[in-house]
């Protein structure tokens, strides 16, 4: 009883044990969840606000390193000879005072640099110089052509003093460039289709007494750069460049693209809600469709430091859809986890509700099986492999004189029983696989002799390696006498049943001495019946022969059958001989029924008739 109520305790104590931790888990995984979905969108949004700055820093680095480009290939173009030339030869009749070159032949030696460096440079769309007059006439131009490079007759040259690039190209100081805005190419004020995004860089050429003469000018096709921004940004995302002004030079939508030329009216303020902004992320909504939404950062480009709006804006775009599918995405994989984390703890748990119940249930077995070893009529004595006592039970004290404390770590071979037994015997042949051993011992006390039956069992770890071996003794003495006792009755039996056998063989032999004799006699008393009956018969057969009247025939016939009957039954008489030799062969005939029942009754009808 007191077992079984502390198994219930332990059990109990278990499944308290495990609702507390699965109810500190759930806790757990509900704050888990609450704080995930806190702060999953904002996670979400930095992640892309951080990607979204290293993009524009990528394109920013583009930007500033193709205009860096642009303006060294200008200053390149600018420390040509036959810059510096023209105003020399111009101011002075159209001869160089310097080596009498003519202005033609410096124009012609300009062009051909010129031509040479666009060849090279497969960005650059014109090269010219424009002289800053009131007409601003171009002196020089050469221009891409298709596939070819051809400088233009001066009778194509084109006034050039209304475009937004003039003046302020006509003010710059030594050494000073200038770079428009982006623009489309124009020939003869109408925008050239197709389109060509053009940046403009311009430095200004004096005399050598310092007298404003013209400018150089270089037209960079835009085309390249965009593409290579478009590629910058990733997959999701998309790209609007727009000016300070706020139009747009570059849109995913083509109806929006290059809007200064095109379409002027089309700007941000006009397409948007809101306005453009240059701290983090923020939301922008199509005014021309209001369910739509997207997440912009935006950042501003210098392009030209003394210009107060001499800037372009990058606006990276992403829509509203993909931050949340971006959000169920991290949702799933987070919960996926969350529950994998279930899962693998709740194995975790229930694996350790099983040891735990295991290792109670092993416990309370142990209890048990001690108690039935403690209370067992048998000595049982555990040993390990080196023949040292590990545990005695209550009988085994009474048997070995010994208490369990004294025994515990001492040698069997100094146990006074014990030593007598073969224990380092045992130990062996249980190392050399055999399971279980059986044994007797005899004790001599006095008079009286006590038999015990040994038996030796294997003891394993949880790990299943043998660690010692189990002696069972057990007292057999009443077996034993038992045993002596029935040997004794079975010996006085045998001898009894070995008289009587004797006996019947004698009887046996008697009678087949006398079945002998009588087997002789009814041989012998056949032989001699048969003889008279022969001549009985043979007599019969005489008569038979002679003339007899109907009833004297008729009597002589049934004396006739009398005979052969007698005849039938000594010789049944002779044969059973041969039924005690089992040799009788018996003769299967054919015979007439009637007949043999009318004659059987013929030849009883006379005695009969005797009897009245």
């Amino acid at each position: 009883m007191n077992i079984h109520h502390k198994g219930g305790a332990s059990f109990v104590g278990s499944k308290v044990f495990l609702t507390v931790v699965s109810f500190v888990f759930c806790i757990f995984g509900l704050f888990a969840v609450y704080f995930f979905e806190g702060h999953v969108k904002n996670d979400v949004l930095g992640s892309i606000e951080q990607e979204f700055t290293e993009t524009q820093e990528r394109l920013k680095e583009i930007v500033t390193s193709s205009i860096a480009e642009s303006k060294s290939d200008l200053r390149f173009l600018y420390s040509t000879p036959p810059i510096s030339g023209l105003p020399r030869a111009e101011f002075n009749d159209g001869i160089d005072p310097y080596d009498g070159t003519t202005y033609n032949q410096w124009k012609e030696r300009l062009e051909t640099i010129f031509i040479g460096f666009m060849e090279n440079n497969l960005a650059v769309e014109q090269l010219r110089v424009i002289a800053v007059t009131a007409e601003g006439k171009e002196l020089i131009r050469v221009q891409r052509v298709g596939a070819s490079v051809e400088a233009v007759p001066d009778y194509s040259l084109q006034a050039k003093s209304g475009e937004p690039y003039f003046l302020p190209s006509s003010q710059l100081e030594t050494n000073q460039i200038y770079m428009s805005p982006l623009t489309l190419n124009k020939e003869f004020g109408e925008v050239v289709f197709p389109y060509q995004p053009m940046l403009r860089f311009s430095i200004p050429i004096f005399s050598d007494k310092g007298k404003r003469y013209a400018f150089l000018i270089m037209n960079v096709n835009a085309n390249s750069l965009i593409n290579n921004l478009k590629q910058t940004v990733f997959d999701y995302s998309e790209l609007i460049i727009s000016s300070s002004e706020g139009d747009f030079v570059y849109h995913p939508i083509e109806e929006y693209q290059f809007s200064r030329d095109l379409n002027p009216d089309l700007t941000w303020n006009s397409v948007y809600s809101q306005k453009v902004q240059y701290q983090g992320l923020y939301t922008i909504t199509p005014k021309l469709n209001s369910n739509l939404q997207f997440y912009v950062h935006s950042t501003k480009v210098k392009t030209r430091p003394r210009n107060k709006y001499g800037y372009i804006n990058f606006n990276l775009l992403v829509p509203e859809k993909y931050v949340d599918t971006l959000i169920n995405e991290k949702r799933e994989i987070t919960y996926s986890f969350l529950a994998a984390i279930g899962v693998f703890t709740s194995i975790l748990l229930i694996m350790f509700y099983r040891n735990a119940t295991r290792s109670q249930l092993l416990a309370e077995a142990r209890r048990e099986a001690s108690a039935i070893v403690d209370g067992s009529i048998d000595a049982i004595v555990g040993l390990n492999l080196e023949g040292e006592l590990t545990s005695i039970n209550n009988t085994a004290e009474r048997l070995l004189s010994i208490s369990k404390v004294t025994a515990l770590g001492k040698l069997a071979k100094d146990v006074e029983f014990l030593s007598k037994l073969p224990t380092h015997t045992y130990i062996n042949d249980i190392q050399s696989s055999k399971l279980q051993i059986k044994d007797e011992l005899s004790e001599q006390y006095g008079e009286t002799t006590l038999h015990y039956a040994i038996s030796v069992s294997p003891v394993f770890s949880e790990h299943n390696t043998l660690i010692g071996l189990a002696l069972i003794i057990r007292d057999i003495t009443k077996e034993k006498n038992a045993e002596i006792k029935v040997k004794r009755l079975n010996t006085e039996l045998e001898a009894k049943v070995r008289k009587r056998t004797q006996a019947l063989a004698e009887a046996k032999d008697d009678a087949i001495k006398h079945s002998d004799i009588k087997s002789a006699f009814i041989s012998n008393i056949s032989h001699e019946l048969r003889t008279p009956l022969n001549g009985v018969i043979g007599t019969l057969n005489i008569l038979k022969r002679e003339e007899l009247s109907d009833k004297s025939r008729n009597l002589v016939e049934m004396m006739d059958l009398s005979a052969s009957n007698l005849n039938l039954l000594i010789n049944d008489i002779l044969d059973l001989s041969k039924i005690e030799a089992g040799k009788l062969d018996l003769n299967l005939k054919t015979i007439n029924l009637q007949l043999l029942i009318e004659r059987l009754v013929e030849s009883s009808a006379i005695r009969a008739f005797d009897k009245g």
